[in-house]
């Protein structure tokens, strides 16, 4: 192709006035880095908050499922009863998308960690961790994920089997849907990642035996 553009400014400037009409007649408006699945406008979404999806549960270590099976922008609560090799384990509990827009649940030699990517800017990249590993006896993780509202900000929480409080943290940005192509990962986190995780954070130190997903309004 050749670039004309200097030749013919008058029909540049059209050309760009045009594109920009259209653009915020089709709510194209903001740019973001969640392809075009972040550009739904507001009463969109908040159709689709309207329903409550129905509990998901996977069995084991190392499955998948597709990613809308936990739609994006709903408040949950996932439960994982684990099994690790040794008190420093690490690896990936759970983990949906990638850098573009998804999340991740894992253990960082021992301790819970959260990390959260609205888009690939790091500004829009949030990790909650705890500063202490999980206790011997423990065989349980829980990520409870609470809305303020249909467009965020999330308070989530990392509790122990008791319900003992782990970490807790505030994500302000969140992303609109789900990547379609992206998958739901249990023991691992397959395609891109969520986050560059250091080096010994990869596939589940040990078993994961069942993690479950419950909704709320």
């Amino acid at each position: 192709s050749t670039d004309v553009s200097a030749k013919k400014p008058d029909q540049l400037k059209s050309l760009i006035s045009l594109w920009e009409s259209e653009a915020k007649r089709n709510n194209v408006y903001p740019l973001i880095h969640a392809f075009g699945y972040g550009r739904y406008p507001a009463e969109q979404i908040r159709r689709a908050m309207e329903a409550t999806p129905k509990p998901v549960t996977l069995w084991g270590k190392n499955v998948s499922a597709a990613s809308n099976a936990l739609p994006a922008r709903k408040s949950f609560t996932l439960t994982a009863d684990i099994k690790r090799h040794s008190d420093d384990a690490s690896g990936v509990v759970a983990a949906i998308g990638g850098w573009f827009s998804g999340w991740s649940l894992y253990l960082d030699q021992g301790r819970p960690t959260f990390a959260y990517a609205a888009s690939p800017e790091k500004i829009s990249n949030w990790v909650i961790a705890s500063d202490q590993k999980l206790k011997a006896s423990e065989t349980q993780i829980t990520l409870d994920f609470k809305l303020d509202s249909v467009t965020g900000p999330a308070n989530v929480r990392l509790l122990g089997r008791d319900g003992a409080l782990l970490a807790s943290g505030t994500i302000p940005q969140i992303f609109p849907t789900n990547t379609p192509g992206d998958s739901f990962d249990v023991g691992h986190d397959s395609g891109v990642p969520v986050v560059h995780y250091p080096s010994h954070v990869a596939g589940f130190d040990g078993d994961i035996s069942k993690v479950h997903v419950t909704f709320t309004p």
